[in-house]
């Protein structure tokens, strides 16, 4: 999945995030570079949610569980209560809800790490045995796994609440506090995090985002 544009430039010299122009001008060439890895295929049957697939005496139901990306989908093979989940579920690390481009096309941007956890709810309740990740080995306790990723979001929460409380902050400025210099390495995957938990925050009223002079700032409502 594509990262999405980079928010308008406001100043000259921020984007709405904080981000430096310098640093936007390498995320997009890191972005382009990634893009050339891949190329264009055809599609000739679009999955649905709630769909099917038929492979001989097998049958996986195709179901949508976006949050790591807005088409992350997940295959369910009922009779044998094996869950194909490829980056949506992991063993070992969290999968990074990222900021992409809306699949209707519109500009406005998706909460990613909300959707994510609304779409892990749902996973949690399956009576999967064995559920196959993208990465790593089998998870045989994924209700177990995805509660202990519940907990860690918490955790991320709360300390961005506590940043967020001693002064207002951009999600650069919350990024840097956190990571350091990997917030201008992995500046893509860090802001992410950090505007996903800073999503949270808002829906909940305990933050606020503030327009200064173009650049977003998260500050505590009370």
């Amino acid at each position: 999945m594509n990262p999405s544009p980079g928010p308008k430039i406001t100043d000259g010299r921020k984007i709405v995030h904080g981000i430096p122009e310098d640093v936007t001008v390498a995320l997009r060439s890191v972005s382009r570079s990634f893009r050339g890895w891949g190329s264009h295929v055809t599609v000739t049957r679009p999955l649905k949610d709630g769909g099917a697939l038929e492979f001989g005496d097998r049958r996986l139901e195709v179901l949508h569980r976006p949050g790591h990306s807005p088409s992350d989908t997940i295959f369910w093979d009922t009779e044998r209560q094996i869950l194909i989940a490829a980056d949506h579920l992991l063993p070992k690390i969290s999968s990074n809800p990222l900021i992409t481009r809306p699949l209707d096309g519109s500009s406005k941007r998706t909460q990613a790490l909300t959707t994510y956890i609304e779409s892990l709810k749902k996973t949690r309740e399956m009576p999967a045995e064995i559920v196959l990740p993208g990465h790593g080995e089998p998870i045989t306790d994924h209700a177990e796994l995805i509660d202990s990723r519940f907990a860690s979001h918490d955790r991320r929460k709360e300390k961005i609440y506590r940043l967020v409380a001693e002064r207002p902050r951009s999600g650069y400025e919350l990024a840097q506090a956190l990571w350091g210099n990997i917030a201008v390495t992995q500046a893509f995957l860090t802001l992410s995090e950090v505007i996903g938990h800073a999503d949270l925050l808002v829906n909940e009223g305990r933050v606020r985002e503030a327009d200064e002079h173009g650049v977003i700032r998260y500050e505590a409502t009370s």
